[in-house]
């Protein structure tokens, strides 16, 4: 349970190729994101092995009445949680007869490519559950579309995002090598490439952007160029290369376009970390931002270019958002710092900017995707999933004296409440250390107060809620022995009340 397999697209790399870069690495372990951002990714944090003891049943044996929780109205009613089959099954009163169940898969996102519509809708290419998911401007699911697998509208690594002027939504696979273009709302329209160095083939391919004319173009990263083709897949053209001279590549990640047919291209290698303008067919124009010219790029992942002449480059080594000038490349202003909180990141990659100048950042390790004013860069909101009343590995449940069941959504790092027939009432709790928040939270219990434990097994404590989700207090790391009482900070929680 607590270590799962990796996702199937990092298994098709070797284990050498390293993990995700981060702003606490120094400058010379950095190296190329290519290996690392599209690939490698984990949910949270796993804490240390305990010894085995502490796996053990928690007892809170609380003095208080002479009742035992899980009792409802007189009638047993008995909660389990199936961890492969993310759902809950509740057995009838003094039965263990089958009764209901409810829920589905809903983890964790890894949004790599992000980009958004004239309406305010936001595409997310999103790379640990094979998916492109559409949501509202507010953050409400709409649709979505993808698989696991190499068939028509399946990924193996879904990277960049991007959308034409018809509306329609192309997709990188860098597991695949290929392009697909779906409709808005997720049918297949068409595919091409495949494995090589041929033209129209790929060695995986990242960023990806449309102009006004239709024209897709790609960065294929492990052929050290992008390429150029008709919205039909049709092979238009190439530039680039490897080297370290003007208009060469080491290690291109990212591609925009602005609305004067202008393409950018970012280059995440450590002797490169800059951004590069082309003409439309790809002459060379101009070269910015690395620190080996003394700028203030370090990784540039995908960018964004607004029509007020601003391009937004995300740079997954400062975890930062740094904003230039299109056309002198000179840097406007920049934000964001290492962290989980809002206006922070843990290796940014994809970006969008929409009409209203909100930008939109794709917080891969955060497993978010943030909103922010374009202007300042101001937080604006968080747009998360996975939606509610879905599960990753519901490890744990309890069931309190009004009918209502505390679900333990580990892979979330959240608790969620529902009624006895499975109606969603609640959720609460995100992925980090703060009050209130969890890392791979496993047990919970419920007194007869209404109160909720839950045991917080990457953070070695108990956090206690009141019943609306509102975080009361915390304690831990405990391990304590009294008369009436023993406390382990482990895995499944049990609150016990017995008669004074």
């Amino acid at each position: 349970m607590l270590l799962r397999p990796m996702a199937n697209a990092q298994r098709e790399v070797s284990s050498s190729l390293g993990g995700h870069p981060s702003g606490n690495r120094s400058r010379s372990q950095h190296f190329s994101p290519m290996w690392e951002n599209h690939l490698s990714r984990s949910r949270a944090p796993v804490a240390k092995k305990r010894p085995k003891h502490v796996w053990a049943a928690i007892l809170l044996t609380l003095s208080l009445s002479g009742i035992t929780l899980a009792i409802l109205n007189g009638a047993t009613g008995l909660v389990g949680t199936a961890e492969d089959r993310s759902q809950v099954t509740v057995a009838g009163a003094n039965s263990f007869a089958y009764s209901r169940q409810w829920g589905s898969y809903g983890g964790p996102i890894t949004p790599n490519g992000v980009a958004v519509d004239s309406s305010g809708n936001l595409f997310i290419a999103d790379a640990k559950n094979y998916a492109v998911y559409k949501l509202a401007s507010d953050g409400s699911f709409v649709t979505t579309w993808g698989s696991q697998g190499t068939g028509p509208g399946q990924f193996k690594s879904p990277q960049g995002i991007a959308r034409d002027p018809q509306g329609n939504v192309y997709v990188s696979d860098s597991v695949n090598n290929n392009i697909q273009k779906f409709t808005s709302s997720g049918g297949l329209i068409t595919s091409w490439g495949s494995t090589g160095s041929g033209a129209g083939q790929f060695r995986t391919p990242l960023g990806l952007s449309v102009n006004a004319s239709g024209f897709v173009y790609v960065v294929d990263q492990g052929n050290q160029r992008v390429q150029i083709f008709r919205n039909d897949g049709t092979y238009a053209g190439s530039f680039g290369g490897l080297g370290t001279t003007p208009g060469k590549f080491l290690s291109p990640y990212g591609v925009a376009v602005d609305s004067l047919g202008f393409v950018y291209v970012s280059d995440s290698a450590s002797m490169s970390d800059n951004i590069t303008k082309f003409t439309k067919t790809g002459g060379f124009v101009l070269t910015w931002g690395g620190l080996n010219s003394g700028g203030t790029l370090a990784a540039p992942t995908m960018m964004a270019v607004d029509n007020a002449s601003n391009i937004y480059v995300s740079d997954n080594f400062w975890n930062n958002i740094q904003k230039f000038s299109t056309g002198s490349g000179s840097l406007i202003s920049s934000w964001g710092t290492a962290g989980a909180s809002p206006g922070q990141f843990n290796g940014p990659i994809g970006v969008a900017v929409d009409s209203q100048l909100n930008l939109y950042v794709g917080d891969s390790n955060n497993f978010r995707v943030q909103k922010l004013s374009a202007s300042t860069g101001s937080y604006i909101s968080s747009l998360t999933y996975p939606r509610l009343g879905l599960f990753s590995s519901p490890y744990d449940a309890a069931l309190d004296g009004s009918g209502h069941i505390y679900v333990v959504d580990e892979g979330n790092n959240r608790v969620q409440m529902f009624s006895v027939t499975g109606t969603f009432l609640l959720a609460w709790g995100t992925t980090g250390e703060g009050t209130g928040q969890f890392n791979s939270p496993f047990g919970v219990a419920v007194d007869h107060g209404g109160n909720v434990y839950v045991t917080d097994y990457g953070n070695s404590r108990i956090e206690k809620f009141l019943p609306n989700g509102t975080f009361s207090r915390a304690w831990g790391p405990l391990e304590l022995e009294t008369d009436n009482s023993s406390i382990h900070t482990g895995s499944r929680l049990t609150v016990q009340t017995t008669s004074t």
